[in-house]
């Protein structure tokens, strides 16, 4: 449900149905026995889910909850007058259209200020080429590899249990997005088990230098990795990190990085299910860069041939896949070499996004690589 619980989800679903709701306050589990129902219709419930079910399907809905040891309660049900009706202790608390409360649809939208950040033409006007060579390219290598955004993640990983039900088949840190196999999803492929891909990508400082091109790249980015696995990107969810929105320069950044987001899903076919924003990230002094995490999920019809990251046999050939590029512009190597952010953010070829991925599926299917 989210940060506007059930006031979000009822509203949400009603209008996207073209229905109306009933729903009875008396029968939603509480912690708090006497709250009110403006109180129980805009508590944050970021671990309960709204469901519509058949009648037919009630018994059998229930019984997987009971499975899971889930607590489930029928706490209302779907009309045909386009409706949202609120009761609470017998009495009608609210009666408004489902649709004037959905965006898209009937409910008010906020236009916020918006404003070009000055420091972009600057950013965008600076040349990697002009900044000397690295005196040691060993010790420029080390130093990269040292760097908290490349250096290996298990500290983090490891002191959680990535093997719960023992279906995954690439661990964290094995390649470049983790794999799981589904037991029970048969594969259109006789013999094969289906499996699940999944992946998290972002280039703040991309979005910090160009906001939507940066937008584009943190969904192409997850994609890519998708397909380095071995599977296809079938849709996202996101984490949109900005700071004060009341400031016109950083809704640009917000409203620009959302237009790349949705430009990108929109050409990879990848729609977004759902996501969280979070604004006011700053102190007084700065703002975090702004950063919308892209949460990929992609499909392989073989999740036993899905790719690790590790070289694996002595002689194997390694080649580099794809065209070369020597954009420099907001790279981890002007960031921990140079101290500098800047340059310009290269545009996504999604045609040749889409040839790379189909190529890397193929290969992977026909173990070709490995």
């Amino acid at each position: 449900m989210g940060a506007a619980g059930i006031a979000c989800s009822t509203s949400e679903m009603s209008a996207k149905g073209s229905t109306g709701m009933e729903v009875n306050l008396d029968l939603v589990p509480l912690r708090e026995a006497d709250m009110s129902a403006y109180e129980i219709m805009l508590s944050e419930s970021q671990e309960r889910m709204l469901v519509v079910v058949k009648p037919e399907d009630e018994k059998a809905i229930k019984k997987i909850f009971t499975k899971w040891d889930l607590n489930a309660e029928e706490v209302g049900k779907v009309t045909d007058d386009g409706i949202l009706r609120i009761r609470r202790f017998g009495k009608i608390e609210a009666e408004v259209p489902s649709k004037t409360l959905a965006l898209g649809e009937g409910a008010p939208v906020y236009v916020r200020e918006s404003r070009r950040p000055d420091y972009l033409d600057k950013l965008a006007r600076f040349d990697p080429n002009t900044l000397p060579e690295p005196a040691d390219y060993g010790n420029a290598l080390m130093r990269l590899l040292s760097s908290p955004n490349i250096a290996a993640k298990n500290y983090v990983f490891e002191r959680y249990d990535y093997m719960v039900g023992t279906n995954t088949v690439v661990l964290p840190g094995e390649g470049d997005a983790a794999v799981i196999r589904l037991e029970r999803w048969a594969s259109t492929e006789p013999g094969k088990k289906r499996g699940l891909i999944v992946k998290t990508d972002c280039n703040a400082r991309y979005v910090y230098i160009d906001p939507k091109a940066g937008g584009e790249h943190a969904v192409v980015e997850a994609a890519r990795n998708i397909a380095c696995a071995g599977g296809k990107p079938v849709a996202i969810t996101n984490c949109l990190n900005f700071g004060n929105p009341y400031k016109p320069e950083v809704y640009y950044q917000f409203e620009k990085a959302v237009e790349g987001i949705a430009r990108a899903c929109t050409e990879l076919e990848t729609p977004v299910t759902g996501g969280n924003v979070s604004f006011y990230n700053e102190s007084p002094n700065r703002t975090v860069y702004p950063t919308p995490v892209i949460g990929m999920l992609g499909v392989t019809e073989d999740a036993s041939k899905s790719l690790r990251a590790a070289f694996v046999k002595e002689n194997d050939m390694i080649a580099v896949i794809g065209a070369e590029s020597d954009d420099l512009g907001g790279s981890e190597y002007l960031k921990v070499i140079h101290n500098t952010v800047g340059g310009k953010v290269p545009p996504v070829d999604y045609d040749y996004e889409r040839h790379l991925h189909s190529f890397l599926r193929e290969a992977v299917a026909l173990e070709l690589l490995r």
